[in-house]
């Protein structure tokens, strides 16, 4: 044990230095590592709590060494990355280009939310309800959700304030309607091509966007706490809950989103009885975009989620949400194999998109911008599935707007014609 907990944070120490002294971009990694230190907060106690006992037990030794190989990975592409001493692009993009695609794709996604407001117009405010029912709109959501953050990443590349606040409206309604890590993903991007424009600066001493953080971190923190009361306008539950000081110790240990995800880890680690090898092959159907499940249908597969998995081992008894786990499930296929390979692909495709974002600025990397930066600070709460969907679903965008781009033009010529 004393081996893993030395390994542990010798790897965090010097990765976090790195981060903060080091003259460098504000950028993916950048996101990567002071997330990755968030999640891996629990470990600083030495104890979880675990719901399924309703007491704090010992953390495994194992989760010293998987968060002990991410940050030993994520310093050695960090070091390589600042290594090759890359210099910035002149982001000379094409301005017509950028606006055509943003008020196509803005006048896509604001009919898409009137539809689901044609659909069921009090979906915001039902009451009883701790978040809005997305399930109803099915995949109608999901288009909202991530045109809104890719409104954001055109507006940041194109440099358009006006076009920012217009994305940043539909990304508001994101929050409204209960979840947090679409806001916070926005607001990392604002931060990743703000910060880049003063070129490579010491992460320690930008205090300014340092308190913004800060600041935005607490009212996320915050909001979960009242969100739920907020949609139905109950201001006098709204108060009572935040003049509950017990509710922020909850939240920042018991309840804790670090800690949960930290407990399905944890999970995992005990639970492991060898390679799963039907798991292993759901996982590459579930590599199918948007179709992974009818196509499981088909072959008699059963597509399920890793959470599904540990709510039937574990979580039967408990009541809320417990999120999930990419390293529980990586963990949970193969044990230390399948989790180690899983970190340096993790960290490979941070590598690349960072080069291609902070470097390159073309319009194909601009659409997955958001995708990489929601698995550079959320990879730990979710799982492989919706990893991979982040990225399909951005491309698809990318296409669909090409598309009508094209039809548009056509149909100009044919009319000038």
């Amino acid at each position: 044990m004393f081996e893993a907990k030395l390994f542990f944070y010798s790897l965090l120490t010097m990765v976090f230095l790195y981060t903060i002294l080091k003259k460098r971009y504000f950028d993916i990694f950048t996101i990567a590592v002071i997330c990755s230190v968030y999640y891996s907060s629990p470990i600083f106690f030495g104890e979880i709590f675990d719901p399924t006992v309703n007491a704090f037990v010992p953390i495994s030794v194992g989760i010293y060494i998987i968060y002990g190989l991410l940050f030993l990975f994520l310093f050695l592409f960090m070091v390589l990355f600042d290594f090759k001493n890359i210099k910035q692009i002149n982001n000379n993009l094409n301005s017509t280009l950028y606006n055509s695609y943003f008020y196509i794709l803005y006048i896509l996604i604001l009919s898409v939310f009137i539809g689901m407001l044609v659909k069921n117009p009090t979906f915001l405010f039902d009451t009883g309800l701790y978040k809005a029912d997305l399930a109803q709109f099915g995949f109608i959501s999901a288009l909202f959700v991530w045109g809104s953050l890719i409104l954001v990443s055109l507006s940041l590349f194109n440099k358009n304030k006006k076009q920012l606040y217009l994305a940043m409206f539909l990304v508001v309604i994101t929050l409204f309607i209960g979840s947090r890590s679409y806001f916070a993903t926005a607001i990392l991007m604002v931060f990743v091509m703000m910060i880049n424009t003063k070129g490579r600066q010491k992460l320690i001493f930008q205090t300014k966007y340092i308190l913004f953080g800060m600041i935005t971190f607490t009212f996320l923190f915050v909001f979960k706490l009242f969100y739920a009361y907020l949609r139905i306008f109950d201001f006098k539950a709204i108060y009572n809950v935040l003049s509950d000081n017990t509710q922020y110790l909850y939240r920042v240990f018991q309840g804790g989103e670090a800690n949960l995800i930290m407990v399905n880890l944890q999970k995992s680690i005990e639970g492991y009885i060898g390679f799963q090898d039907n798991y292993f092959q759901m996982l590459f159907l579930r590599l199918i975009p948007f179709l992974s499940r009818e196509i499981g249908n088909v072959f008699d597969i059963h597509v399920e989620t890793y959470i599904n998995v540990l709510a039937t081992n574990y979580y039967s008894q408990i009541s809320y949400g417990m999120g999930s786990s990419f390293w529980g499930e990586m963990y949970y296929i193969g044990g230390f194999i399948t989790v180690s390979l899983s970190i340096i692909l993790y960290v490979i495709i941070l590598y690349i998109g960072n080069y291609y974002i902070i470097l390159k600025n073309n319009v194909f990397v601009v659409f997955l911008f958001p995708a990489l930066v929601y698995i550079a600070f959320y990879i730990h709460r979710i799982e492989f599935a919706f990893a991979m969907y982040s990225f399909y679903i951005c491309v698809a965008f990318y296409f669909l707007i090409k598309f009508v781009r094209l039809l548009l033009k056509q149909q100009k010529r044919v009319i000038c014609n």
